[in-house]
């Protein structure tokens, strides 16, 4: 299955306001707000995060290659997918 950016950015945008476990299920974040170019969290901490479009988009290619849920495969080129991941769980489980 090809996960389309556009596609996972419109689910994405259902989640507004939903507290949603990191994919380490430590803690939790709130998804504050979606556009095309990037997703913002709020963090348990209660700090505000963003996550732009191009570490998204690499998020779901190495996904596609992968199908790995481990935060260490992606820190290479982003801090957030512990962010990304769980939305992208959801959005295969819809």
């Amino acid at each position: 299955m090809v996960i389309e950016y556009n596609d996972f950015i419109s689910f994405c945008g259902t989640l507004l306001g939903r507290q949603i476990p990191t994919i380490g299920k430590r803690s939790y974040f709130t998804v504050l707000s979606v556009n095309a170019d990037r997703i913002g969290y709020q963090t348990s901490t209660g700090r505000p995060r963003y996550t732009e479009r191009v570490r998204i988009q690499k998020v779901l290619d190495r996904y596609q290659e992968t199908h790995s849920f481990k935060v260490k495969d992606y820190s290479d080129f982003t801090w957030a997918s512990s962010y990304t991941l769980p939305l992208l769980k959801l959005y295969l489980e819809k």
